[in-house]
């Protein structure tokens, strides 16, 4: 699992493309692709891959705005 996370996030959500030296940048973008894995997983059955599902995100504000506010 962790090394098929490690290709999403370095191949889908370019991590390993990060420049900034900011510690708390750096933390940041971390959590936010944790995040987008995590909702990815819930709904990995709607969408094809993960890029589509950040596509879909990104275009739609209310559905990221309904995946935020959704109590688990």
């Amino acid at each position: 699992m962790e090394i098929r996370n490690h290709w999403r996030k370095d191949a889908c959500l370019f991590e390993d493309k990060t420049r900034s030296r900011n510690p708390n940048l750096v933390g940041a973008l971390i959590l936010l692709r944790n995040v987008v894995l995590h909702f990815y997983e819930q709904h990995a059955q709607t969408y094809p891959n993960l890029p589509a599902f950040v596509e879909s995100v990104a275009a739609k504000s209310s559905f990221a705005l309904s995946l935020a506010l959704r109590p688990q």
